[in-house]
């Protein structure tokens, strides 16, 4: 798997946590943000399936994290940094 490929899974896990941890402060959150969101959790799982075979350390580590982002748990640490980077 391209490097490439692995930013953007990562980038997808991140966008997953950030809903997820927003979405519960907001009331504007359509039917079409939530869709968005279960296909994007499902692409990612399914790469995180292909990236198995090759690296089963990274692939546990993405799931992890995928899985908390199904839960809507996001640590402190991350919801105080993206309450302080989001646009107001």
């Amino acid at each position: 798997m391209k490097l490439s490929r692995l930013a953007g899974l990562a980038a997808v896990l991140a966008l997953c946590l950030g809903v997820s941890g927003s979405a519960a402060a907001q009331s504007n959150v359509t039917s079409a943000d939530v869709q968005r969101l279960q296909d994007n959790i499902y692409d990612a799982s399914r790469d995180i399936s292909q990236v198995r075979s090759r690296d089963q350390a990274l692939a546990s580590q993405l799931q992890a994290e995928l899985d908390e982002a199904r839960r809507g748990d996001v640590p402190q640490s991350q919801a105080a940094a993206q309450r302080t980077d989001r646009p107001q």
